[in-house]
């Protein structure tokens, strides 16, 4: 549809024809909304296309402006992710629902998760998907002499230090098929390496490890006389970092597969120190306490309640992979990146069982500086405590933290708990259990923009771009990330920026299941986006659910050129804030509220504009002439409506035709009624209304996903078989 349809709404005949336009649309793009009849009764109108009729809008009048989005200086980074729910803001809940229902039905795959956390940033590889990509040398590791001479030899040639000979374990000290085990894990380390080189052999000279942690977590532009990240950043090869990732989560998946599926796994403790780090395998049954001067390359402790502690930091350590199977772990590295850390290379940890406790300040517990990192913890009642860029935070790579089972609490300051930025991809996924999430207000060391005293908590399903279009103009667009969990009764606690939101050309999503849960924030927070971004909240089950924004721009609110969503499915629900909430859209936006059942509760509290409104400021611009577009829908049970006197003096010009309440519809004035501007509208419809919108799949997936996943598992099981049968086929000659 051609800009000049935006002015032919007045007339009943074009008004007519956007309509019946915009449900065609919706039905080639598969925007996930309920089935429309263009020819139907008013009565048998969805509220969509009901308040579409009062609001005179077709079918390209509500998204954010695109030629200005992809005009940026990061649109060439920019994820395909954030390209559709930005185009198509009102299939936002749909497209994000779809891709939560499809990661949680490949939760039982590490590997199948970490593909999908890729993927947010258009990272376009599924290594390992089909069959084995390490199974060329798994072959030659199959018929070699000694497995683990072979794999050491790789890793010398990977390392750049081919003199590496070290003395041998005897196979008493470590025998097969330990000794095989070990040996496929070194030999996935050595490709990953590879890879790891390939995908930075851009990198700059200067900008090592310290000075890269330097720029990025002051937050600043450095002297144009420095070597700079972000233009670094341009040059990574992500498709290379991230299979070497793969390659890393293969041998883990394999090595677990082989302890947990073993007769008897021999009793060893058997260290030694590498090119690329320290290589650690105790499968003694006891406690143990590991003081480590730098994160190990390899370490795999069976048993025992242990405490890992890391005590410096080595700018040649890039790989480590650290597996703990059973035992009330500690994890604290201090002021040092910790554990599950990958800074220019990649950080792998998995605890399988026990009441856990990860602690440290700064990069720890799933980060990623250009890199990849995991990590898993599969059982207990586990305790995360940070400082900053932590917790599911990566930039220029990705990161996934995952805890499958426990009433867990995750405590950090900023940039944590799914917190991505340029280039980056951060996941959270929490499936079970009465959770509590807390980026704190103190200390006070990030003060935000929007509130001096409160910290900009750019955490819990947050993603932020670079801006310094007013520093040096090397502006970068965000990543994605997204903070999912799937059930209890859960508690989100943040300051500014937090709970599924967005800013510069990024994408932050919060997905909670089944649960009473209760969340808590200050500004641009719960399904919350600024500045040609886009912030989703999408809240499942019936219960009682408190939302609770201290100031303003948050609640399914979006500002400058951004979309967002605040979608709740059902229960007594409590919302508040200060203003500009709830289904509002400022400066050129579409923000999008659902209600779907309830009697609830809506507060606004001072001046302020929300409940659907549509606020525009800046007059005299082509932002006159550009949608911005407030919808706010509460479909079903007895609500209340708390809202102070509304005047001219403080509402501007958006002041309701009527009265927002409980069965009732309402629109908002405008600053300029004769000019029919696009810029300003808003609409809240309170009543008993079927959803148009779909937040799940519409169809039934089928299991191709698992039996592939059980095909590769099969043939990757199969060398362990082959080495087996040589090991028998050489006795009878050593015998002789």
């Amino acid at each position: 549809m051609q800009t000049k349809g935006l002015f032919l709404s007045r007339r009943g005949k074009a008004r007519r024809f956007l309509r019946v336009a915009f449900l065609l649309v919706l039905g080639t793009l598969g925007y996930g909304l309920g089935q429309c009849e263009p020819e139907a009764e008013a009565s048998d109108q969805t509220v969509l296309e009901l308040a579409l009729e009062k609001l005179e809008l077709g079918a390209n009048d509500f998204a954010p402006d695109p030629f200005r989005i992809l005009s940026s200086r990061g649109a060439a980074r920019h994820s395909p992710f954030f390209r559709r729910l930005i185009s198509q803001p009102l299939g936002a809940p749909y497209r994000v629902g779809v891709w939560e229902s499809q990661f949680r039905q490949r939760s039982d795959s590490v590997h199948r998760m970490m593909l999908y956390t890729s993927s947010l940033i258009g990272a376009d590889i599924v290594r390992g998907y089909f069959g084995n990509p390490l199974a060329a040398l798994d072959a030659e590791l199959v018929r070699s002499s000694d497995p683990l001479a072979f794999a050491l030899e790789k890793l010398a040639d990977a390392s750049g230090d081919p003199d590496f000979r070290p003395t041998l374990p005897p196979t008493d000290e470590l025998p097969e098929p330990l000794r095989f085990e070990v040996a496929r894990v070194i030999c996935a380390i050595s490709s990953a390496e590879q890879f790891r080189q390939r995908a930075l052999r851009n990198m700059p000279e200067g900008l090592d490890e310290w000075q890269l942690m330097e720029q990025v977590l002051s937050n600043k532009s450095p002297g144009f006389d420095l070597p700079d990240w972000r233009l670094a950043a341009e040059d990574v090869e992500l498709e290379a970092l991230f299979a070497g990732m793969f390659d890393l989560i293969i041998a883990y998946e394999d090595f677990n597969d082989y302890l947990s599926t073993a007769d008897e796994v021999a009793q060893v403790h058997w260290s030694l120190e590498t090119p690329l780090g320290l290589i650690m395998i105790n499968t003694l049954d006891q406690s143990d306490e590991y003081i480590l001067t730098d994160a190990p390359l390899l370490a795999v402790d069976t048993a025992g309640d242990d405490l890992w502690t890391i005590t410096g930091y080595s700018a040649d350590q890039n790989i480590s992979l650290v597996m703990d199977s059973q035992g009330d772990d500690t994890y604290e590295s201090g002021e040092f990146p910790g554990f599950g850390v990958g800074v220019l290379g990649y950080g792998v940890l998995v605890d399988e069982s026990g009441d856990d406790v990860y602690r440290g300040d700064l990069l720890n517990t799933g980060a990623s500086v250009f890199g990849a990192s995991l990590v898993v913890d599969r059982l207990g009642d586990d305790r995360y405590e940070s400082g900053a860029y932590s917790q599911a935070y990566a930039i220029v790579g990705s990161s996934l933290l995952v805890d499958l089972e426990g009433d867990d609490k995750y405590t950090s300051i900023v940039y944590s708990q799914a917190s991505a930025e340029s280039m980056g991809s951060a996941v959270l996924f929490d499936d079970g259990g009465n959770d509590e999430y807390l980026l704190s207000n103190e200390p006070l060391i990030r003060p935000s923009a929007q509130s001096a005293a409160h910290n900009a908590s750019m955490g819990q399903g947050t993603a932020a771009g670079f801006r310094a279009s007013m520093i040096d103009g090397r502006s970068l667009a965000g990543g994605v990330a997204v903070l999912m969990d799937s059930s209890g009764d859960d508690k989100y606690t943040g300051s500014v920026f937090c709970q599924g939101s967005g800013y510069l050309e990024s994408v932050g999503l919060l997905i909670d299941g089944d649960g009473a849960d209760e969340y808590r924030g200050v500004w641009y927070a719960q399904g919350a986006a600024a500045h040609s971004a886009f912030g989703g909240l999408l809240d499942r089950g019936g219960e009682d659910d408190v939302y609770f924004v201290q100031l303003a721009t948050s609640i399914g609110t979006a500002h400058d050129f951004s979309g967002a969503f605040l979608y709740d499915e059902g229960g007594n629900d409590n919302y508040e804030a200060e203003g500009l909430a709830i289904g509002a859209a400022n400066q050129n936006s579409t923000a999008l509220f659902v209600d779907e059942s309830g009697d609830d509760r809506y507060n606004i509290r001072a001046k302020g504009v929300g409940l659907g409104a549509g606020k525009q400021r800046q007059w005299g611009t082509m932002r006159e002439v550009q949608p911005n577009v407030g919808f706010f829908f509460d479909l079903g049970g007895a609500d209340r409506y708390e809202i102070p006197p509304r005047d001219k003096g403080n509402y501007s010009a958006n002041i309701p035709a009527r009265e927002p309440g409980d069965d009732g519809i309402w629109t908002y004035t405008h600053e300029y009624p004769d000019l029919d501007l696009p810029s300003e509208r808003g609409i809240g419809i309170d009543g008993e209304y079927e959803t148009p919108f779909n937040i799940r799949p519409r169809t039934q997936a089928d299991d191709y996903d698992l039996k592939m996943l059980n095909n590769t598992l099969e043939e990757r099981r199969r060398y362990r078989a082959s080495r087996e049968e040589f090991l028998a086929e050489q006795a009878p000659a050593e015998d002789q």
